[in-house]
């Protein structure tokens, strides 16, 4: 929740206490939302920057602006709409200077608040074979992977499944036709947008492959394996996504530029056939099976035998388009990324 006590912005009131809380909050929503595309200095006094910020956010959402936010008003409504949208995240607005190290945690609390949210969405085998843990022992970029990603899982199948029981007969707003409707079709949109990826919702083909049940995204002209399903196999824009939203969490570290997560235009990618074709797999990595281009995130190291060991990952772009957690043999994996990449 926002608490305003009186209003931000122009010719508002502006309480420190009320600016310092829209600030922070503008900072979480991502740019494709209407959030600053450059964070807000959380300093409590309303400047040029955040009168911009409230404006672009109402302009997004609106397409009109006055610049100000009133307490329980149609943008405080709209801000919090969408925060609540977003994966829960700590307050790192509020800590930690601007040299802090990716590697390193600004506070024990905020640390804390993370593993307890991570531990409280895994699976029971998780927890139960002591991912406590291995869990305190990841940098704040894997962990932040890790929770990111678990929230889109959460509730079983995951945000933007077209499995029955996640779609519904609705109205197509662009057409105008009735039809079968993905509930989370804004959020796998967001998906594509944050990987730079495309999707001409005015051209029907690409359109119902994000808006309706049972279908892809048709763009012959991504990468696509061969003798797959034609459209865009969307596991990797996910991954994409999920990497993003992790850095957006941690604004005072330097983060590296993401691409769609493809095997031909990535980050700097990992192969097998390094190191005696040992991946070194590790929690908060994003990992390939190339036969399939499918990426999955890590939640946990190898477990089981060397020969037969799995990894519990949650696996976007699965069944009906669910996102899932679930299990992979190790033996499958031919790349990945590291998760402690995304900041340079």
């Amino acid at each position: 929740m926002v608490s305003l006590a009186k209003s931000v912005g122009n010719a508002g009131i502006n309480m420190p206490a009320d600016v310092l809380n829209v600030q922070v909050n503008l900072n979480r929503i991502p740019a494709l939302r209407g959030g600053p595309p450059i964070p807000l200095d959380a300093d409590s006094r309303v400047g040029p920057m955040t009168l911009d910020a409230i404006a672009r956010f109402q302009k997004h959402h609106f397409g009109w602006s006055d610049g100000r936010i009133d307490p329980k008003g149609k943008t405080h409504q709209q801000l919090e709409l969408e925060l609540a949208s977003l994966p829960t995240t700590p307050d790192v607005d509020l800590n930690g200077g601007r040299d802090t190290s990716p590697n390193a945690w600004p506070s024990n609390e905020i640390q804390a608040a993370m593993v307890n949210r991570v531990l409280s969405n895994l699976p029971p085998q998780v927890v139960e074979a002591g991912a406590s843990d291995w869990l305190w022992n990841l940098s704040p970029a894997r962990l932040t992977i890790i929770d990111v990603a678990i929230q889109e899982a959460k509730p079983y199948p995951g945000r933007v499944s077209d499995m029955e029981g996640q779609t519904g007969l609705n109205v197509d707003p662009w057409d105008g036709k009735t039809k079968r409707i993905r509930h989370g079709w804004r959020r796998l949109h967001e998906y594509f947008q944050t990987a730079s990826v495309h999707v001409d919702m005015n051209i029907e083909e690409q359109r119902e492959g994000i808006l309706c049940w049972n279908k892809r995204v048709q763009q012959p002209h991504l990468p696509q394996a061969p003798g797959t399903t034609p459209g865009v196999h969307w596991c990797g824009i996910f991954a994409t996504w999920a990497l993003s939203n992790a850095q957006s969490r941690w604004p005072n570290f330097v983060r590296r530029p993401l691409r769609w997560m493809s095997p031909l235009i990535s980050m700097p990618k990992q192969l097998a056939m390094e190191n005696g074709g040992k991946l070194n797999l590790e929690a908060g990595d994003v990992a390939v099976i190339l036969k399939n281009t499918h990426h999955f995130t890590l939640i946990s190291p190898p477990v089981g035998n060397t020969k037969n060991s799995l990894v519990w990952v949650i696996s976007a772009n699965d069944e009906y388009q669910s996102i899932l957690i679930k299990t992979f043999p190790v033996s499958s994996i031919l790349m990945r990324y590291s998760g402690d990449d995304i900041f340079l």
